[in-house]
């Protein structure tokens, strides 16, 4: 029986028992399809803080560099006592630079268009989530200050949270979206940025287009103003096709494709570098849930399937989507989240939701 290696991370607040979850089906269909997998359980977040006094060990990062894939469950950063965000740290340090967020409808989710079927492609190391960030009279704050004073354009007292992108950076990522798409049989790339208020940062977003669009000539390659393509994903969101966005409007968009689709419960993401990748739902930990066993992984397991499919198994993924699909045509087996509010009462655990999609790929074959 062949073998993958993946580290789990379980997470915090909700993250654990939605990764139990996803676990439970991915082991079940791995099973069925004749492979098996080894996971490498490692701790994040505030529940490594309280037990190893780190937010992500050194051993955790080694784990995924070892293995090369991850699946993680949703973390907690400590807010406003000097800890770095354990998703940002886990991109910079494995340098994975492209957040890769499907959005696709699923039957009872609540779409407002049955067409939208749309990749968000996000840079994920650069921009204003690059942790360059200096509060007011700190010493980064000062010495930014002074620099910047030298051209009269900075007051003592001032905070800061600077904006590197690169021309390299920005290169890259529209190539791994036109790779994306062209890999995946889709039709038009998008890259959206903000070039009147931008022009020497967001600008490198165009440049890179416009330099790398003609290699693609089976993909049509467009320029957007983040502004323009915000409205037209409101008036015809099943229009669009493969965006791709500096890090920030990524993030913001990618959440608002999610909404048009029924929400983060239902939307996988993926962190991908040249050497190693980490799948995870793009929701948050929700840490008024933990413990209640009452929350919606379809997004977990989803993410699950994207591991998947970068494994190599996506005959196994796509077995794992359509027990997932049936599951929620049924609506019987359903999250609350997935419920009218009049019917919330009908709703199943997490757990059970897990087993009636289990049961489902037992009868798919």
């Amino acid at each position: 029986m062949r073998k993958h290696t993946v580290t789990l991370i379980a997470g915090d607040g909700s993250g654990p028992e939605l990764v139990a979850a996803a676990r439970t089906v991915l082991d079940t269909a791995a099973g069925s399809a004749g492979f098996h997998l080894d996971w490498d359980v490692r701790p994040a977040g505030q529940g490594a803080l309280r037990s190893v006094g780190e937010l992500l060990p050194a051993s955790t990062l080694d784990s995924i560099r070892r293995n090369g894939v991850a699946l993680k469950g949703p973390t907690t950063t400590p807010i406003g006592v000097g800890h770095r965000s354990v998703n940002i740290t886990i991109r910079r340090e494995l340098d994975l630079y492209a957040c890769v967020r499907p959005v696709r409808v699923w039957p009872g989710a609540g779409a407002v268009d049955s067409g939208i079927d749309v990749v968000v492609v996000r840079e994920n190391t650069e921009d204003v989530y690059s942790g360059l960030e200096y509060p007011a009279d700190s010493d980064g704050a000062a010495v930014v200050s002074a620099t910047l004073s030298e051209f009269g354009h900075a007051d003592p007292g001032i905070a800061f949270s600077l904006k590197p992108i690169t021309p390299g950076g920005s290169r890259r990522i529209v190539a791994f979206a036109l790779d994306h798409a062209r890999k995946n049989g889709r039709r038009k790339v998008e890259v959206g940025a903000d070039v009147y208020r931008y022009p020497r940062t967001e600008g490198l977003f165009f440049e890179a287009a416009r330099e790398l669009g003609p290699e693609y000539p089976d993909i049509v390659t467009a320029t957007v103003p983040v502004t323009v393509l915000c409205d037209s994903l409101v008036r015809d969101p099943a229009d669009r096709d493969v965006l791709v966005l500096p890090n920030l409007y990524g993030d913001v968009i990618s959440d608002v494709t999610a909404a048009l689709v029924g929400g983060l419960g239902m939307a996988p993401g993926a962190n991908i570098g040249d050497r190693t990748a980490v799948f995870e739902a793009t929701h948050g930990s929700a840490p008024e849930f933990a413990g209640s066993n009452r929350l919606n992984p379809t997004a977990l397991i989803l993410s699950g399937c994207m591991l998947l499919d970068h494994l190599g198994e996506a005959p196994t993924a796509a077995r794992i989507r359509a027990a997932v699909r049936s599951v929620l045509e049924e609506g019987r087996s359903v999250t609350f989240d997935l419920l009218p509010p009049d019917r919330a009462a009908r709703a199943v655990t997490t757990t059970a939701y897990a087993e009636a999609v289990i049961e489902r790929l037992r009868d798919i074959g």
